[in-house]
């Protein structure tokens, strides 16, 4: 393990994704970013903050929801897949841990 704990690791990351959020679109503006770029740089860090903040255990579902709504439209539907794999797992495992190591891989068949 790091120097830092994934509870300084998960604020870090949600902070650094705030603030990709806000200064990226002025570089779009500007002409020195493209929309694209920041939309990924903007989703994988806040990818990173959420997959911190599981393994802290300082995430919720409130912390999610406003991170899933600070999404532009198009993150949030590139996002809803993975959502509903994780909430039928849930459903199905009542298991999180088995959830949580699962969430990235392909869904399983019904």
């Amino acid at each position: 393990m790091g120097q830092y704990t994934n509870e300084q690791k998960s604020k870090c990351a949600a902070r650094e994704a705030a603030m990709r959020k806000n200064v990226y679109p002025k570089f779009v503006n500007k002409g020195t970013m493209k929309q694209e770029a920041a939309d990924y740089e903007v989703a994988v860090m806040s990818e990173i903050a959420a997959d911190y903040a599981q393994v802290s255990g300082t995430g919720s579902f409130e912390g999610l929801q406003r991170a899933v709504m600070s999404l532009s439209p198009a993150e949030q539907r590139s996002l809803l897949p993975k959502l509903l794999v994780l909430c039928r797992d849930l459903v199905v495992t009542s298991d999180v841990g088995k959830v949580r190591s699962g969430f990235d891989a392909a869904p399983a068949a019904p």
